[in-house]
């Protein structure tokens, strides 16, 4: 979700990893009210990407630890090269 870290002397980072690879760091924060910071609230969401390798399918584990205060984590979503785009939320069901 967009925010800006809590003060100066942190930011909105996050180490990710898949299955046993290496931990790669992720940092959401943005600066003031910067044209990414408005794009953010406008969307509610706040995007980092990275690059992965290719893998076999099959399971996989993907693991997230916060490494700042103040990270809220939403959703995580993983797009593959050429796979239809059929990963969204599940639609919201009634009862």
């Amino acid at each position: 979700l967009p925010t800006h870290p809590r003060d100066p002397a942190h930011g909105l980072r996050a180490a990710v990893k898949l299955d046993d690879g290496d931990w790669q760091t992720v940092d959401f924060a943005t600066i003031g009210r910067s044209d990414q910071w408005r794009q953010n609230v406008l969307t509610n969401t706040a995007i980092a990407t990275l690059p992965l390798k290719s893998f076999a399918a099959g399971h996989h584990r993907v693991a997230i630890v916060p490494l700042d205060p103040g990270l809220t984590l939403d959703r995580i979503e993983l797009v593959l090269d050429g796979a239809r785009p059929l990963y969204a939320p599940m639609p919201e069901t009634a009862r």
